[in-house]
């Protein structure tokens, strides 16, 4: 199938299987799966501004839908979600300008390549050693909490300054504008590690906020011609079904599970993006993908076990 507007053909049947894996996905961990999403349309040939904005309108309509399910669970901090989201948006911005610069100097894909390869390394290896260790990371979570400096907002896990909500959503909407991810990849673990909220807690509050700063970052990229309608069209059909199903089965699944297979597709992810770059591109779609229907497997697998299931507590359970 062309889709002229990126200037690709794909395989139609691929698109929306990749919606729907990415769905189950950004469902069962709390993330817009623009992480996933992105590289994976790199992977197969769509040039790298147009994976960045058409991934964000994916996004969109995955994290909304995935949100109102985990609203309805109880997982949404709805005054921690508003805390990240103003600073997200100027990062947003900051990121999708740095973008066009990119554009005209040295070139999108020869940037944010490498870029997306120190954050996928480092986030898929520390919450992979975290989640087999069974251990927080010591006292992050308490020293942020006496950071008492005003506003000081009430939150379901106690009382926490303005400040670092703020700041950590600038820096994540950074990375939203120029990597094209929700930003639930980088903000799951900043909930989790120094916010120290429960980790299905940490799931829908991540993907709440991903919701509301994609709003934004897609009409950003829409408007500097990154989007490719058609495309995500396509894409959010699958994530429609995907999307419930993810949500459905972080009720039957341990805070420990969740963490570790979100660690090991961030790793595989990585990998994916090393073998693009280096030149073997043909196996490149077949690594993500096959490791992206492996874990989406494994997320609907939760779904055949009893309910309520995930309430065992494991440290950040």
């Amino acid at each position: 199938m062309l889709f002229p507007v990126a200037g690709v053909q794909l395989p139609w049947p691929l698109v929306p299987t990749l919606g729907f894996m990415v769905g189950v996905l950004g469902g069962f961990w709390g993330i817009g799966g623009g992480w996933i999403m992105t590289p994976g349309l790199y992977v197969l040939g769509v040039p790298m501004n147009f994976a960045v904005g058409t991934s964000l309108a994916y996004i969109l309509g995955q994290s909304v839908l995935a949100s109102l399910r985990h609203r309805e669970f109880g997982h949404v901090d709805v005054r921690i979600g508003f805390g990240l989201v103003g600073g997200m948006v100027v990062g947003t911005e900051l990121g999708a300008r740095f973008m066009e610069v990119l554009k005209r100097s040295v070139g999108v894909d020869r940037a944010v390549g490498p870029l997306y390869l120190v954050f996928l390394g480092a986030v898929g290896v520390l919450t992979l050693w975290e989640s087999l260790r069974g251990s927080t990371l010591g006292g992050l979570p308490r020293s942020l909490r006496r950071f008492s400096v005003p506003p000081i907002i009430q939150t379901s896990e106690g009382r926490i300054s303005l400040w670092p909500l703020s700041g950590a959503g600038v820096v994540v909407g950074g990375l939203v504008g120029v990597l094209g991810v929700g930003g639930g990849f980088v903000m799951l673990p900043v909930l989790i590690y120094l916010l120290g909220l429960p980790t299905h807690t940490a799931v829908g509050t991540s993907i709440f906020a991903v919701a509301l700063t994609s709003t934004f970052a897609t009409f950003s990229h829409s408007l500097k011609g990154n989007v490719d309608l058609e495309m995500a069209l396509l894409l959010f059909s699958g994530a429609v079904v995907g999307t419930q199903l993810g949500a459905f089965a972080t009720l039957r699944a341990r805070g420990a599970q969740i963490r570790f297979g979100f660690g090991a597709m961030v790793c595989a992810t990585f990998l994916s993006m090393i073998l693009k770059l280096v030149g073997f591109g043909e196996v490149a779609p077949w690594v993500l993908l096959g490791t992206a229907a492996l874990m989406s497997s494994v997320a609907l697998s939760f779904l055949l076990r009893p309910e309520n299931a995930g309430e065992i507590k494991d440290g950040k359970g």
